[in-house]
């Protein structure tokens, strides 16, 4: 059994992000490894990336111009998208958490967080699917 993004295949991914910042950090430690990363800066993009294509794992993060990570990830559910999604979020409400579930999201991770953990989430995700 493949135990880390390494060894795994090259992974398709969709990120939803408009910090520019957290972006590029992700996108690039991610690249590093051969994945094909797309990324989306607002909610109206990354709902439209998508539907239109098939990823491995969706990045979703919460406040996003246009609509929000937990109104994408109901979207892409009602149309039978059953990629696994990690939300991301400053946002530390108890609430945000049963929102982010009862979205469809697989997981949930707080920023700040380190490249370090973003991976074993990811890697989690893709091993369960």
């Amino acid at each position: 059994m493949l135990n880390s993004l390494e060894e795994k295949y090259n992974m398709k991914v969709l990120l939803v992000e408009d910090d520019l910042e957290i972006s590029s950090f992700v996108q690039l430690g991610l690249e590093d490894n051969d994945n094909s990363i797309d990324v989306a800066y607002d909610g109206i993009r990354g709902e439209e990336l998508a539907l239109e294509n098939k990823y491995d794992i969706i990045i979703l993060d919460v406040m996003l111009p246009g609509q929000t990570g937990f109104e994408i990830c109901k979207k892409i559910r009602k149309n039978n998208i059953e990629t696994p999604v990690l939300i991301v979020t400053s946002l530390t409400s108890p609430e945000e958490k049963t929102k982010a579930f009862a979205a469809g999201a697989n997981d949930f991770l707080l920023k700040p967080f380190n490249f370090k953990d973003l991976r074993k989430r990811i890697d989690s995700l893709i091993q369960k699917n």
